[in-house]
């Protein structure tokens, strides 16, 4: 890839991934969090089963790349759509997208120890850290309270829940970057995006039909939250799996997570826009 086409592709991913989490919000108001993630995983591996087929390109079948794959559908996708999504419960959009900001930082960490070509240097540390403060500062107003660096963590039980979930995905997300990195260098960021939201399609539904009632929600849900549905799983999921994959290859692990730092930025412009005809939605619902 040339040096404009990975620049082009870190920033469709910026404003793909930016957008997910006003779609999430939407949507969570006719579905519970494990249907609405096996929703969205099941419409975007509906999506790249059929480029697969378009481009005749075959998943592997060698152990060792199959075993990779499941265990980067647990911990990437699976578990963080999970997490994002429960946590957007209890939180405002504008404090996951901070929280969500902190990937690059966990990444920058874990790739000192697991990458040789990706060390922690002064100037690394000092870029990632100035940028994960422009991110609060811009958006300082909107936090609980509107003072800079408060996240509101400990004066409610329920918003502390949601930020630690976001948290945790945001390590999840870090260390299989670091894995696709170091592991997966060779398989095709076509042939990664299919196969881990495969397997993560596959055990999020079972939980979904375990612990919520998916065949009950399904017929309640509105126009609205099917096209939310259909933005998170071709554009956000489909489509940004790929690109951001081939962005792992290209740059490395720590770079390619930068784009967090673009998210929350397009997350709230969609949101002060009001997209939603009649009311702003970034803020929970009353």
């Amino acid at each position: 890839m040339s040096k404009a086409t990975v620049w082009g592709a870190f920033w469709l991913v910026g404003g793909v991934w930016g957008s997910s989490f006003l779609f999430i919000k939407i949507a969570l108001e006719d579905l519970q969090p494990f249907t609405l993630v096996a929703l969205r995983l099941g419409i975007s591996t509906l999506g790249l089963g059929l480029i697969l087929v378009l481009t005749r390109t075959s998943l592997p079948r060698e152990p060792k790349i199959v075993m990779g794959l499941v265990l980067l559908g647990a911990f990437n996708p699976g578990i963080p759509f999970l997490l994002i999504t429960w946590g957007q419960q209890f939180i405002d959009s504008s404090v996951a997208g901070i929280l969500n900001a902190t990937v690059p930082l966990f990444t920058m960490v874990i790739a000192h120890f697991a990458l040789q070509d990706e060390p922690i240097t002064r100037f690394r540390v000092f870029g990632l850290l100035v940028g994960f403060g422009g991110v609060i500062l811009i958006f300082s107003d909107e936090l609980p309270g509107g003072a800079l660096g408060t996240l509101g963590l400990f004066d409610d039980p329920g918003r502390l829940k949601g930020q630690l979930a976001v948290l945790l995905a945001a390590t999840c997300y870090a260390a299989t970057a670091v894995l696709v990195r170091r592991t997966m260098r060779h398989v095709a960021p076509l042939v990664l995006a299919a196969g881990t939201q495969t397997v993560a399609f596959a055990f999020v539904s079972v939980s979904a039909f375990l612990l919520e009632s998916p065949m009950a929600l399904v017929p309640r849900i509105s126009s609205e939250s099917w096209f939310a549905l259909g933005w998170l799983g071709l554009l956000v999921t489909c489509l940004g799996g790929i690109v951001h994959f081939a962005i792992i290859h290209e740059w490395g692990a720590t770079r390619a997570t930068l784009v967090t730092y673009v998210i929350p930025v397009v997350a709230f412009g969609l949101g002060a826009t009001n997209f939603r005809i009649g009311r702003p939605i970034w803020h929970n619902p009353p």
